[in-house]
């Protein structure tokens, strides 16, 4: 999409190879971070189930107190960096578009931001786009701590309710897009506006993301608990991971043909697949998750292991929150004409760029202040007083 804003001698060719029946793995991008909000609905619920184990209740002000710290100083320092110093860095016959124009729109409503609000005000008076992210997870962790306790201690109310809020949640989806004639698929032909209408009449909203949350959130109760305990023969884990790439892959392509030239845009299809791709990708989710912490995947389990995924792991927030800015600062100084190439998505000078600067915001701002909760908040504050 930011590519999209450069200059190409062969414009014509960028548009008709991202008009190619393969290119439905971009334009159903949706379905990436429905994996961004199962995986944070597992952890935040299997670190809260790991606490009600403990103690038997949560501690609300040192969650919110923890969770803030986690994402609010690297958050704050990028929106203040991109508002105040890179609009003075460079210039370009597009700075004004992608640079100076988020700058702008920064300075106005950054508050928002602060407020873990800004995802319910549309992208187009939003202070950097791509962390509408934060603002919906922080609403969903928030309200899945009374959701845990109630599972906890009175589980056929708790359960009902998560489930009743998952239906609900698909349910918004549907009428959404069937009212507002909007989509979560990037057909062939749609409207910048209705990129935006479909940002903010479902997309950004954790109403209408909740399902794949809950979804994790299930999944680490019976993770926790064992009750998905059992043994798989060979042939039985061949099965499961035929399965389990089968759905992913026909919940990717089924609507390939959306993206082909010539697609008229159709309301109920449209709605249908807002409403249950998040369920079904949930479900592949789910079953290759308990495979990988079984020990089902072979080779795969050593691959998500690895070292390159544990360094990874420690600087996948910068990288979230720092590549927009470099790839709009890139477009934003673009002075001459390219010639498109696929290639170009894998841009490798940019993503060494995007790379060394995690590692250096990671480095000098989020681990320093992780470093300070554990000081003022947590163990090490409790050994202090035990001395």
């Amino acid at each position: 999409m930011a590519m999209a804003h450069n200059p190409y001698i062969n414009k014509v060719s960028f548009s008709a190879v991202f008009g190619m029946p393969w290119a439905v793995i971009g334009r159903s991008a949706i379905l990436y971070t429905d994996s961004f909000l199962y995986l944070s609905g597992f952890l935040n619920a299997h670190n809260l189930l790991t606490d009600l184990e403990k103690k038997g209740t949560i501690n609300l002000k040192d969650r919110l107190i923890a969770r803030w710290f986690r994402l609010f100083p690297l958050f704050m320092s990028l929106m203040l960096f991109c508002t105040y110093i890179l609009p003075d860095l460079n210039n370009g016959p597009q700075w004004n578009l992608v640079v100076e124009e988020h700058s702008r729109v920064c300075e106005k409503n950054m508050w928002k931001s602060f407020l873990f609000i800004h995802n319910y005000f549309g992208f187009e008076d939003m202070c950097l786009t791509h962390t509408h992210q934060i603002g919906m997870d922080m609403q969903l962790y928030v309200a899945t701590l009374p959701l845990m306790v109630l599972i906890w201690k009175y589980k056929t109310l708790g359960w009902s309710l998560l489930a009743l809020i998952a239906v609900a949640s698909t349910a918004l989806r549907y009428l959404a897009i069937y009212w507002y004639d909007i989509s979560m698929f990037v057909y062939y032909g749609i409207s910048v506006q209705k990129l935006l209408d479909a940002a903010r009449y479902s997309y950004i909203l954790p109403t209408h993301r909740a399902t794949i949350y809950l979804i994790g959130v299930a999944m680490a109760y019976l993770m926790k608990n064992k009750k998905l305990k059992f043994t798989l023969s060979t042939t039985q884990t061949r099965l499961l991971w035929v399965f389990c790439f089968a759905l992913m892959t026909a919940t990717i392509a089924t609507p390939y043909k959306w993206g082909l030239e010539g697609y008229k845009y159709e309301n109920f299809g449209a709605a249908l697949f807002a409403s249950l791709t998040p369920i079904l990708w949930g479900v592949f989710m789910c079953v290759s998750h308990w495979a990988i912490a079984n020990d089902y995947a072979g080779i795969g389990t050593k691959f998500i292991e690895s070292r390159l995924f544990k360094f990874f792991n420690k600087i996948a927030y910068s990288v979230y929150l720092t590549q927009f800015p470099i790839f709009f600062y890139n477009v934003g100084v673009q002075r001459n004409p390219d010639y498109y190439s696929p290639l170009l998505l894998l841009y490798i000078p940019e993503l060494l760029i995007v790379t060394v600067i995690s590692i250096l915001t990671t480095v000098a701002i989020e681990m320093p202040f992780n470093q300070v909760y554990r000081i003022y908040f947590g163990q090490s504050q409790k050994k202090l007083k035990e001395k």
